[in-house]
Parts: C-alpha cells; structure tokens; sequence
C-alpha cells in the first residue's frame, strides 16, 4: 500500500492536519503563560527540514518491513496527536511536536526523514525547552518547576 508515491503523501497531509486541528483545539480558551519568543532562525530550519522531507517522500519512501513500520509510524503520530494537551511534561506542546516529527518518517516509509526531518526538530524542541528554562530561572531564580522533566516522562 505505501508503495505508491500518492498514498504517502496523502498519509503524511493527513497526519500533519490532525496535528495542527489538535494543536489548535488544545490552546482553544487556555489562558497562555508567557513565553519566551521563538528564535527568528526555527521557522526558516523547520520550513526547509520539511521541504527536504517532503522532496524524500516520492522517490525514497515505500513499505517499512511490510508495512508494519508505516503503522506504527502512524500510531505515533496519533499518540502525538491525542496527548498534546495530556503529556506529564513541562512542555507538551514541544514533547508531542517531537514526537509527531519522529513518527511522520515512520508513517511514510521515509527512513532519510529522520535525517532531514526528526534530527532538526527535536534539536529545536531542545533548544526551544533550554531557552524557557533560561527565561523562567531569570524570572523566578529560587522556584522549583511544577513538572521535573521537560519532554521525555521518566527521561528528560
């Protein structure tokens, strides 16, 4: 089935609408704490990671061991997708992104994605959670975060 070039890009435009439906609804009537401003530089690297992975998925991508590793490509994403507003981090909103850019190589049977699109994602959101945790530290210097870890559950 992931054999054919349209069906992967069709599973990969799926995906990153319901991740962008989710996102939204999450942030519907939430109150936002203030964060600090993205770095001018991510959306320009994330712009040119997913162009990069989006000219992979034709002429690199197919079945990941029968298929089986599209599916569970696909699974991921929908993880990602269903606990943007649940993950018992301090950033969900970074830690399901991340999650969302690893699993989308996965679900179109792009193994180069993970190069082109994972490794520069998850850098960011790395980066991203280090810099908030710079600006709350000058804020507040003596405060213990709420949650311990950043993305990870038990990890980081």
């Amino acid at each position: 089935m992931f054999d054919v070039a349209w069906v992967r890009f069709v599973t990969s435009g799926t995906l990153i609408t319901c991740h962008l439906v989710a996102s939204r609804l999450a942030h519907r009537g939430r109150k936002e704490s203030p964060k600090p401003p993205t770095p001018k530089w991510v959306h320009p690297l994330i712009a040119v990671s997913m162009l990069g992975f989006y000219a992979l998925i034709g002429p690199t991508g197919g079945d990941l061991a029968g298929g089986v590793g599209n599916g569970i490509g696909i699974v991921l994403a929908l993880v990602a997708v269903a606990f943007i507003p649940r993950t018992p981090v301090r950033y969900p909103e970074l830690a399901a992104r991340s999650l969302f850019y690893v699993a989308l190589p996965l679900a179109t049977g792009t193994p180069l994605g993970l190069l082109v699109l994972s490794l520069p994602a998850c850098a960011v959101s790395t980066w991203c959670c280090h810099l908030a945790d710079r600006a709350r530290a000058s804020e507040a210097p003596n405060t213990m975060p709420a949650l311990r870890y950043r993305l990870v559950p038990g990890v980081w």
